[in-house]
Formats: structure tokens, C-alpha cells, sequence
């Protein structure tokens, strides 16, 4: 009987046929605000709604998230059936309602004008761009490829007055997107002038595109940012150089930034200031470098760490018997950093014997 009475109110909604008079699985749909809704129900003890589980689909569950202090209110289910119907009850109401609060607070209400207008723009685009839609269609982002095969991205925000209302865009251009905007071609127009202004900036990341894969570039991180067009690369060891490209005229002559100690980068301001009428605009910035700084870029980070200065355990007992010095010594060969090499230990152990009593045969570095 209490099979039956569920069948006659949710007619699409069919128990398990192993057993139809106690049955521990509905499988079917629930009609909720006018949408049919795939749903799963176990009911381990039927007809009673003790242990029943349900699981549905994103928007029924969203929806049913969203009601779950008002079906905990008032009494405790008794009966699967009752559990059915105050569900549909509250959902329906929850839909027809106006309280909907917008993201995050069950399905969302869609705007037709706004609906109707979108879908007949994103039909002219092409389905296959749209990559990522928000649930009330006021937020959704676009892909397309450049001339290069770069692959690119337009978040696109729509407001209510849409397509009236100039919607806001965001990609990751050097320089924000500049457009006519047409109401009657609504976002197809700003498509358009977006990718105009990716076919404009072709030559400028053919540029940067060749100098990140011939050059050790230290900032941005990779992969850089399609809106960067500095970038520091090494030179070598300690010496960077940041170059900030012309979006004009991105093969010319770049600003450069020398960046590490004066006593490094000096000499190589001087050979920019020298040199520089040499700039090639046939060759790459890469080549450039080499041939005004002569010298070439770095393309890994260098192997051989700069010197340590560390003091020699065995070096320094040669001076063990000897007075201390009160000077300081202007020689440019002693005050070179030095690492302690085999030669400190052999030159020691072939000092006369007796002069001391002989070092031990393990020695380390303090």
C-alpha cells in the first residue's frame, strides 16, 4: 500500500523490482518547481524515512542545500512519502520565491531578456570558444588562439541591462581592451576588437617569446604573463639586466637596467652607452647583447659558486710559532677569498719533521 501511495504522487519515480513490497531503492524523477530531477533514494526501511539517503543531481542538490534548515524544522519525517512530499513543497517555494539572494543560495533566477540576448551573441562566437560559464550566465570567459597558436583568455561580466549595458572584460593584455561597443552586436563586438588588438601585439611576444627560450630569464616567473613585457635575464654571475620592451616598436633599442655591484655593472654601462648605435633590428635581443656587451646571456644558472672566504686550519699553523702582525697587508693577491685546496695539506706535510709534532691524517676544515 505505502508503495503504491508513492507511485501515485511521483508517478516517475519506480522501486526496485527485487522486492515491490518493501523495496530499499527508488530510482527516477521528482518534478521540483516545473524541472524534472534524476534522483537516487535508498530507503533501508521502508515505508519508515529512518536511514533514507538521497542523491541527485548538482542543481537539486545546490537547491536542497539551500532549504536544509527549513526541512529540519517541524516534526520528524515519518513515512518516506512524507519526507517526498515536504521536499517538493519546500523546494518549489524556495524557486518561486524572491528572497533567492543570488550566488551560493540555490538555483540561480535567470534574467530571460538578459538569457535570450546572451545565447544568440555566444551562437554567433561559436559554443566551442566559451570555456567557463557562471550559473546565472552574468559571468563567463572566452578562449581563442593568435596567429602564433597562442592560446588566450576574456573573462566577460554582463550586468542586468546587458546588451545595453557595456559589459566589463578582463584578459591579459599589456594594455586594457579599447572597444566600440555596439548594443545590437552586444559582446560579439568586443570579441572583435579583443582579437584586433592580439593580432597587434604578434611581433611584440615573437620578440619575448625568443628571448625566454634563449636566455635565463630571473623575472617574471615562468611561464611569464602575456601582459609582461619586461623582462631580467643574467648575464652572469651576480649581473642581471632588466629589458622593458616598445609595444611600438618592440625590435628596437629596449630600456635596459643594469642590476648587481658597480664594480661589475660599470664596465658594462659604459659598453651600452658605447655600443649601442650597433643595435641590429634584423637580429634577435639575444644577438644584440652579445654583440654590444660582448658577452652572452646566460642560459642556465651558473655551475661554480662565487668564492668563499674560509679559513684554512692548515695554512694557518704555519704562523703558530710566528709573532702576530699588527698590519694590515695592502696586497691584492691576500686579500683574495681562498678556498682551502690539496696543496695547503701537502705542503704541510712535507714541512720538516720535528720542527712540530706531525698533524693527524683527519683533518677538516674549521
Amino acid at each position: 500500500m505505502a508503495v503504491l501511495e508513492v507511485c501515485a504522487r511521483f508517478p516517475l519515480l519506480s522501486p526496485e523490482l527485487s522486492n515491490p513490497r518493501s523495496p530499499t531503492v527508488f530510482h527516477g524523477f521528482i518534478n521540483v518547481g516545473g524541472v524534472d530531477h534524476e534522483v537516487y533514494i535508498s530507503t533501508p526501511h521502508f515505508p519508515s524515512a529512518v536511514g533514507l539517503t538521497l542523491s541527485t543531481d548538482c542543481h537539486l542538490t545546490s537547491l536542497i542545500t539551500a532549504c536544509h534548515s527549513h526541512l529540519l524544522q517541524g516534526k520528524i519525517y515519518q513515512t518516506v512519502l512524507e519526507f517526498l512530499l515536504k521536499l517538493q513543497q519546500i523546494c518549489s517555494s524556495h524557486i518561486n520565491s524572491v528572497d533567492c539572494k543570488g550566488e551560493g543560495e540555490g538555483l540561480a533566477v535567470l534574467n530571460k531578456p538578459l538569457f535570450d540576448s546572451l545565447l544568440m551573441h555566444l551562437d554567433t562566437i561559436g559554443w566551442s570558444r566559451v570555456s567557463q560559464v557562471s550559473s546565472d550566465f552574468t559571468v563567463f570567459s572566452l578562449t581563442t588562439r593568435d596567429e602564433g597558436g597562442r592560446t588566450h583568455i576574456m573573462k566577460v561580466k554582463v550586468g542586468t541591462g546587458y546588451p545595453q549595458e557595456q559589459p566589463e572584460v578582463e584578459a591579459d593584455l599589456p594594455n586594457n581592451i579599447t572597444f566600440s561597443y555596439n548594443p545590437s552586436e552586444g559582446v560579439v563586438s568586443v570579441v572583435d576588437a579583443w582579437e584586433k588588438q592580439l593580432c597587434a601585439m604578434q611581433d611584440v611576444w615573437q620578440v619575448l617569446d625568443e628571448l625566454d627560450s634563449s636566455a635565463l630569464v630571473l623575472d617574471p616567473p615562468a611561464p611569464p604573463p602575456r601582459r609582461a613585457i619586461t623582462r631580467r635575464i643574467l648575464l652572469e654571475n651576480q649581473v642581471s639586466v632588466q629589458l622593458s620592451v616598445s609595444l611600438q616598436h618592440p625590435r628596437c633599442f629596449p630600456q635596459c637596467h643594469l642590476l648587481g655591484p658597480s664594480r661589475l655593472t660599470s664596465p658594462l654601462a659604459a659598453m651600452l652607452l658605447q655600443n649601442f648605435q650597433d643595435w641590429d633590428l634584423e637580429r634577435s635581443i639575444k644577438a644584440n647583447l652579445e654583440t654590444i656587451l660582448d658577452r652572452m646571456p646566460c642560459l642556465t644558472l651558473p655551475v661554480t659558486p662565487a668564492p668563499i672566504l674560509i679559513i684554512s686550519s692548515v695554512c694557518m699553523s704555519g704562523y703558530v710559532d710566528k709573532p702576530t702582525v699588527d698590519t694590515v697587508s695592502t696586497s691584492s693577491l691576500e686579500s683574495v677569498p681562498f678556498v682551502e685546496s690539496s696543496s695547503c695539506a701537502s705542503c704541510q706535510l712535507n714541512l720538516t719533521q720535528g720542527s712540530r709534532a706531525p698533524l693527524p691524517m683527519e683533518w677538516r676544515v674549521h
